[in-house]
């Protein structure tokens, strides 16, 4: 019996926002490119013009769309919103500093830097709700795509959700990997075995 069609899924973050800058949990609230961010979208979308992929999909928040812009420009391909991939959801929390989140929310902190994967922040979810959303809708469009060269513009949560489930690592375990902005991440999958092949890429914003 032959195996199934070796695809590649390759996973953007978004380019720099302002809240990155600031060092602040944005999550699903708007936060633009800086002018950096915007600069780093122009980038990947040369790199991604020189191998093209056959479909692309983004999150639906606003900073991931501005990224995957200049890219379906270059490419020749559309946009698929999907709310599916949207940053973790850390309710309450968004929008503040870490520092700030221990102020405000000292139990929910508490709670939260404890490591209980099952604890959601106020109106959040939690990390295992979390990975089990991102690696749901990745799974459906592999399979959807089979054989297909991906590309998935998304968050620093996407990318560790990503990682972790290629490496077996259960969901919300730190990841040791970086989360570089506009940074090219590439996988491989075949019989529905995940192979880590690019990781943090960012030879193109040299």
């Amino acid at each position: 019996m032959s195996s199934a069609a070796l695809t590649e899924l390759v996973i953007v973050r978004h380019g720099e926002t302002q809240g990155n800058v600031e060092q602040r949990l944005v999550n699903h609230l708007d936060s633009p490119l800086t002018e950096k961010g915007r600069w780093q979208a122009e980038r990947i979308a040369q790199r991604m013009s020189l191998e093209p992929p056959q479909v692309m999909y983004s999150s639906n928040l606003g900073r991931a769309l501005a990224t995957a812009e200049p890219i379906a420009k270059a490419c020749g391909i559309e946009t698929i919103p999907c709310d599916q991939l949207q940053e973790y959801n850390n309710g309450l929390f968004a929008g503040l500093t870490w520092k700030e989140v221990e102020e405000k929310f000292p139990e929910a902190h508490r709670q939260y830097r404890g490591g209980d994967i099952d604890f959601a922040p106020p109106s959040g979810e939690s990390r295992r709700e979390f990975h089990q959303r991102v690696v749901s809708r990745l799974t459906d469009i592999l399979s959807a795509h089979a054989g297909s060269r991906i590309l998935v513009v998304g968050h620093g949560g996407t990318m560790s959700v990503a990682f972790r489930h290629a490496m077996g690592f259960p969901p919300g375990q730190a990841s040791p990997a970086r989360l570089p902005n506009a940074s090219l991440n590439v996988f491989e999958i075949e019989d529905e075995r995940w192979v880590l092949r690019t990781w943090g890429d960012t030879s193109h914003l040299l």
